[in-house]
């Protein structure tokens, strides 16, 4: 005779039922028997409100319906000829959640009457409803789940990044985050708005069961490992940071360790890490694609779709200072003959002190200036002969020379007071689309579009690394201010973290659900924006044990978990190493 056991939230009372069809209810401190009820039927499945005064029982033959303890009255929700799989009650006894066959019911407990049927996930797949039933939680096979409002049945957020089917869901105990437990062996939580709050890795298996603490500090969850781990819920994890002007972000730019400079389409913006505050916004009529910012953000260096310009907070009033140069001969349609305009400026970069500037125009020159006086002192013209046209920029590790990407994915170095090269390293096969020099000057990071990252020796531009993981388009890299870590943003809706010393993958962090195309570390915090507009600050933390140098893909167990002290590493899966 098989028994099984279900414990209400609360902890106060436990459900036993047979599945011959006799259900007991006890209460959980005194082991008293407090009812004993006959379905009548099989027994498949059984859950119930918190004070357990309602039930839902689903029978092999009567389908689902609903039980009223007190009176023994039964009132069908679904017939016996639809499949069903989870069944989750509110802790109120008044809405009903079912998942069934490419659709979740969402039914009325007190009537019986089907309020919404969610278009969710293809086939069975699980579910799950906050305490108070006004939000729905669905995941499937699909690698998505999905966040509903429990009312209007209105799609809320759809959570990507899962990189195996969804198992397991459950809200906290007051139904603000949402876990979700994944055959990738992950633990992830979510806020209300859908936002990724933490990731933690640790089970070399699916996880296929999840428990919040009663007060929402801890979260337990199980896997097929044999192992049961318990995780630190509580405490911030991720904040979004408020942004004036265009809601559209096209460039990201770190300033210090608590300032970030933010480009949107027709305003610049520099905001405040630790509060979300927006300490300066001005206009620009040019629409912005680039920024770099000087250390204490008291200038920006912006590169536009017409020209670059050099921006002043200093004063109080900001003063915008033209760069003049990056021009070109242009014949638009039914525009007459060619006319010398500005040109697009897609990439710019400041020295470490903020005392020197560079752009790099769609005329192929890069531009040399003294930020100080708002002066030119070196521009490196195109080669008439060359087919390749330079596509990034940054400061070399001195100060005193430049890095070029190139078209070619070559990355060469020029001494700023000459304009010679100095050396030249051919890497990737198709464009560079980013390069940073790490803080202490050894090391520096070179992205492709072509979806790799070499680490290079500074020295000689030498291959050090490389991560070759990425399965999007590169758009952003950056160290962390120790050197010991990077941070990628991609066409991916997550930006990863990595492991400079052995270019392991160490983290991820989710800002939203579009493209994570900028992110760059702000002193023990990692700054990352969505193409959208979405700028999320999270937590960035390092340990100081030396681990193992692994090698992984994206679609396997990841060796790190993202908790309230930071980035935290856990033991991969053998099948991982």
């Amino acid at each position: 005779m098989a028994a099984m056991v279900h414990l209400t939230r609360d902890g106060r009372t436990v459900l036993l039922w047979e599945e011959e069809g006799q259900i007991d209810i006890y209460e959980r401190a005194t082991g008293a028997r407090r009812l004993r009820v006959d379905a009548g039927d099989e027994i498949d499945y059984l859950t119930g409100d918190l004070a357990a005064e309602h039930l839902v029982v689903e029978t092999r033959s009567h389908g689902i319906f609903a039980l009223d303890v007190a009176t023994g009255h039964r009132r069908q929700l679904l017939a016996p000829e639809i499949m069903t799989g989870v069944i989750r009650m509110s802790e109120d006894g008044r809405i009903v959640v079912v998942a069934g066959i490419d659709v979740t019911y969402v039914v009325d407990a007190a009537t019986g009457a089907l309020r919404h049927s969610l278009s969710s996930h293809p086939g069975l797949h699980t579910v799950a409803i906050s305490p108070d039933g006004r939000r729905i939680a669905t995941g499937g096979a699909d690698r998505v789940a999905k966040l509903w409002d429990a009312e209007s049945g209105r799609l809320i957020a759809t959570l990507a990044g899962h990189r195996g089917p969804i198992s397991y869901l459950t809200f906290d105990p007051k139904g603000e985050r949402l876990a979700t437990a994944c055959g990738d062996g992950a633990v992830r939580i979510y806020g209300p708005d859908g936002v990724l709050l933490a990731s933690y890795e640790g089970h070399a298996a699916d996880v296929y069961e999840l428990a919040w603490s009663p007060d929402g500090r801890w979260l337990a969850s199980g896997g097929a490992d044999a192992l049961v781990k318990i995780w630190p819920a509580a405490g911030e994890q991720a904040r979004e940071l408020s942004r004036a002007g265009s809601s559209e972000v096209r460039a990201l730019a770190r300033c210090d360790e608590n300032r970030v400079a933010v480009a949107s389409p027709g305003d610049v913006s520099v905001i405040e890490v630790a509060t979300g505050a927006v300490l300066h916004h001005l206009a620009i009529p040019s629409h912005p694609i680039a920024i770099a910012c000087a250390p204490g953000a008291d200038r920006l260096l912006v590169g536009s779709e017409k020209g670059a310009s050099l921006i002043d907070f200093t004063r109080a009033a900001p003063a915008e200072h033209p760069l003049p140069g990056h021009r070109d001969k242009v014949r638009r349609p039914n525009a007459g003959p060619e006319r010398d305009e500005e040109v697009p400026v897609p990439d710019v970069a400041m020295s470490r002190d903020g005392r020197r500037a560079v752009t790099l125009g769609a005329d192929g020159s890069i531009r040399m200036w003294d930020a100080m006086a708002v002066k030119q002192i070196q521009v490196l013209e195109p080669r008439p002969d060359d087919r390749t046209y330079a596509t990034t920029v940054d400061f070399g590790p001195g100060g005193d020379t430049i890095l070029v990407g190139d078209s070619s994915g070559q990355v060469v170095e020029w001494n700023i007071a000459t304009g010679r090269e100095l050396r030249r390293a051919r890497l990737h096969k198709n464009s560079v689309i980013a390069l940073e020099v790490s803080p202490d000057g050894s090391r520096v990071a070179s992205a492709s579009s072509d979806r790799t990252v070499f680490l290079l020796r500074a020295r000689d531009l030498s291959v050090e690394h490389s991560i070759e993981e990425h399965s999007a388009l590169l758009s952003s890299i950056d160290w962390s201010p120790d050197g010991q870590l990077l941070v990628t943003g991609s066409e991916d809706p997550a930006a990863f973290v990595w492991e400079a010393a052995s270019a392991a993958l160490v983290g991820a962090i989710e800002p939203g659900a579009d493209a994570a195309f900028g992110a760059v570390f702000a002193g023990d915090r990692i700054v990352a924006a969505t193409r959208g507009g979405r700028i999320m600050s999270f937590p960035a933390g390092r340990e100081t044990r030396s681990p193992d140098a692994i090698s992984q893909i994206l679609d396997c167990r990841l060796p790190f978990r993202l908790g309230a002290a930071g980035i935290e590493r856990t033991q991969p899966a053998e099948s991982c190493r």
